[in-house]
């Protein structure tokens, strides 16, 4: 090999290092948020379903109970398309990885 080939094979080979090292970066500080964002779903649905039980106790509350049921339903499919962002993020992620 020449000393040209080797030096091009270093600079390439430093780029995907730094790409890779960015895409590590991305895919924790994703993972992180991800993290944060389900321990924030999670007590807003415990929250939410707390005051269902509230309010079917106290009967005459249906459109109340019903509308916090849609809410909970529209969290958990925020959270699940959040998910699926994370898991494509990390498939690009391992994309880079050589």
């Amino acid at each position: 090999y020449s000393a040209h080939e080797v030096a091009s094979v270093k600079a390439e080979l430093e780029q995907v290092k730094e790409k890779f090292a960015h895409a590590e970066r991305d895919g924790k500080a994703a993972e992180m948020q991800l993290t944060f964002q389900k321990a924030q779903h999670e007590q807003v649905t415990v929250s939410l379903k707390r005051e269902i039980q509230l309010l079917r106790a106290t009967k005459g509350h249906d459109e109340r109970v019903q509308e916090l049921e849609e809410k909970i339903g529209y969290m958990d499919e925020l959270m699940r398309s959040k998910t699926q962002e994370i898991e494509e993020n990390d498939d690009r992620f391992i994309e880079y990885v050589p």
